[in-house]
């Protein structure tokens, strides 16, 4: 068979741009599909990071305060109602105990899922 000036055989022309447009379809697919599996556990990290502000301030505010911060931030963060029953411990004053409970569910195109969440956080209250 003939080749062009290139070197490539004259009847292949073509053939590689298809297998990077399959490639970059692929790739676009993956990303789409990563972005949205990664959503819910960003938002997972960014609640598990207020309720360790909150419980950082566990000595000054109570719990009732603690609590509607929490759910302001929860809201802000379109976290599911459900995560709004926040549970507090005092144990002996000595630390304080935050936690809840929370599902989300990720639907794609031929997929779905429910995540199951269940942040929670532990700090010792020092009172000077």
């Amino acid at each position: 068979m003939a080749r062009s000036p290139s070197g490539r055989r004259l009847g292949d022309a073509g053939v590689g741009r298809l297998g990077c447009l399959v490639r970059l379809a692929i790739l676009a697919a993956a990303t789409y599909y990563g972005l949205q599996i990664l959503d819910p556990y960003v938002r997972y990290l960014r609640v598990r990071d207020a309720m360790h502000q909150q419980a950082a301030f566990g000595v000054t505010l109570t719990d009732q305060a603690i609590r509607q911060r929490l759910v302001e931030e929860l809201r802000r963060l379109g976290v599911p109602k459900e995560a709004e029953r926040i549970r507090i411990e005092r144990p002996r004053g000595e630390k304080i105990i935050i936690w809840l409970e929370y599902r989300e569910k990720v639907k794609l195109p031929g997929f779905e899922r429910e995540l199951h969440f269940r942040p929670r956080v532990e700090r010792i209250l020092w009172r000077l």
